[in-house]
């Protein structure tokens, strides 16, 4: 694995929730995010969420807290590595994330590519979505944060049930000229994310899981059952 991380030169690397669960996140679809109670869910889809503001940003508000308190770990610190000694080759590589996790931890590790297919936790917009963005303060229990035009009629900016993932288009013509796209900390179960790894079987790309158990379906070149904090010891220093 070691080799086949030095040989290549332009990479993909596919992150889920198990990429930051070593951070203190939680997996959110094993249910120790709440995603799971059926009420929320129901209020978080897209064709309803507008109307339940109030009761929703409280989660809202948690998730963003815990991202900001929360810390990157050894993995993503080792991408953002692994990124720089790319760049650094006589002949320039790259490396690209994409990433389903809404926390902002791959950023603040260092990576500078990342296509955020869920959005950002700690960023927010006006409705409707595609409005005004704009920073705010995660506060426990809170409600919508006003935005800079004085608006309480507000969303984070991620993903909600029932909308398409963002930037996936870019994302499947980056992993089609990839030379390897990894697939690090996620189930598979997510799609159209998990639909990467045929665009990337379809192109001949050479595929490597990193998780803690194997996918459901799906073929990879290489499979190495571990906990995503492995790369920190398989992509060199400088």
């Amino acid at each position: 694995m070691a080799n086949l991380i030095e040989s290549v030169n332009h990479v993909v690397v596919i992150t889920g929730a198990g990429f930051s669960a070593p951070s203190g996140l939680p997996v959110y679809r094993d249910g120790s995010a709440g995603w799971l109670d059926a009420e929320t869910e129901k209020l978080s889809h897209a064709s309803c969420y507008g109307n339940h503001l109030e009761q929703l940003w409280p989660h809202w508000h948690s998730l963003a807290r815990a991202a900001l308190d929360a810390e990157p770990n050894p993995a993503h610190r080792a991408l953002a590595r692994w990124e720089k000694l790319l760049a650094a080759r006589d002949e320039p590589g790259s490396l690209t994330i994409v990433t389903q996790n809404v926390d902002g931890l791959h950023q603040r590790a260092g990576s500078t590519k990342v296509i955020e297919a869920h959005g950002s936790i700690l960023k927010a917009r006006e409705l409707p979505r595609n409005s005004m963005l704009f920073d705010y303060e995660p506060e426990l229990g809170g409600g919508p944060p006003r935005s800079p035009t004085g608006s309480l009629r507000t969303r984070p900016d991620i993903v909600l049930f029932g909308e398409h993932p963002w930037g996936m288009k870019r994302a499947s013509k980056i992993v089609q000229r990839a030379d390897l796209v990894l697939f690090a900390g996620t189930s598979g179960r997510v799609w159209p994310v998990a639909g990467l790894l045929n665009i990337a079987n379809d192109s001949r790309s050479r595929t490597m899981l990193l998780n803690e158990q194997e996918w459901d379906a799906g073929h990879f070149d290489v499979v190495v059952i571990d906990d995503v904090q492995a790369l920190d010891v398989l992509v060199p220093y400088p």
